[in-house]
């Protein structure tokens, strides 16, 4: 019998059902490795050429999670459409340097995709996708966040790389209320 052992970095897919639109959405956390095979399946079930809408929820840029990106086939493509989203100000510069020599050998600028950098607010409120959606500012280095997607009356809570402390009641409570309810937390 065949073994087998390791896996992808971060890239985590949120399926939602969107009513007869017909379009192909997809909702992210992440492009680490595992993007690579994401994408791939995407093309898999519905070919080259085809448009795609890919929302991208970025916990943070540290390399384990950007560095699916320049291995996420759809971006190649003309006419899918890529919206990145995060909290952290230099979120397109750390995709951009990933791709820039001697590291890579296509430039960002060479991807073929409509790609666009959406800025968060940690604690705001969005309406992104079908989804209402807050991110929340989480101890790791470099800060990282965490996002509680909710959907008719579904909550789902992305919390990776974070060090909760127990140190300061406050703070505590603010992941409570955070997680609190939550259907699914990864």
């Amino acid at each position: 019998s065949a073994q087998t052992y390791g896996g992808n970095s971060s890239c985590v897919e949120i399926e939602i059902e969107a009513p007869g639109s017909g379009e192909h959405e997809y909702i992210l956390c992440d492009l680490g490795s595992g993007a690579r095979p994401f994408g791939n399946a995407v093309l898999a079930r519905h070919g080259p050429r085809t448009t795609n809408t890919f929302h991208v929820f970025m916990s943070h840029l540290h390399w384990d999670h950007i560095m699916g990106f320049p291995f996420f086939t759809p971006a190649y493509i003309p006419g899918n459409h890529i919206r990145i989203y995060g909290c952290h100000p230099e979120l397109e510069q750390a995709l951009r340097r990933q791709q820039a020599p001697p590291s890579f050998p296509v430039g960002f600028d060479s991807l073929g995709a409509s790609i666009e950098f959406v800025q968060l607010e940690p604690g705001q409120r969005y309406d992104i996708a079908g989804l209402r959606v807050t991110p929340k500012l989480q101890l790791h280095a470099g800060d990282s966040y965490g996002y509680r997607f909710e959907r008719e009356g579904k909550v789902l809570v992305y919390s990776t790389d974070s060090e909760h402390k127990l140190d300061s009641a406050e703070e505590t409570e603010s992941f409570v209320r955070f997680f609190f309810g939550a259907d699914l937390v990864i």
